[in-house]
């Protein structure tokens, strides 16, 4: 309901937050495919793939665990993840590598993803 009625307002750290949220009160693959289908859901992946630019190394590790968690690999989102990675990778921390990394191998959507990880590899 927050969302509904402040969501605009929202940060990157704050749709950071809401995405990381929801993504830990999914328990199994039906509630996911429920929620990748969810029109709110679906604004909130949009209005986080428009304000990529905004996040910081661990917006984008959190980012990415909730999208693999989610198993919601053929998002937009995770492309614009991806790139704002691939150009920051320098400035993540040991954690947020990690996290990842082990979020775009789950996810091994593509050749892009490995050479994301290998990326992130040679930085830690």
């Amino acid at each position: 309901q927050i969302w509904q009625e402040h969501g605009e307002a929202f940060d990157a750290s704050l749709i950071r937050t809401a995405i990381h949220a929801v993504a830990k009160q999914t328990r199994d693959s039906t509630s996911c495919m429920a929620l990748l289908r969810n029109s709110r859901w679906r604004q909130l992946l949009r209005m986080a793939e428009g304000r990529i630019s905004e996040f910081q190394p661990s917006d984008l590790a959190v980012v990415s665990w909730a999208l693999a968690k989610m198993d919601a690999g053929d998002t937009s989102l995770l492309q614009a993840v991806r790139d704002r990675v691939s150009t920051r990778a320098e400035h993540f921390d040991a954690r947020g590598l990690a996290t990842t990394a082990w979020a775009f191998a789950k996810l091994e959507a593509d050749s892009q993803n490995r050479e994301l990880v290998l990326l992130l590899g040679g930085e830690a």
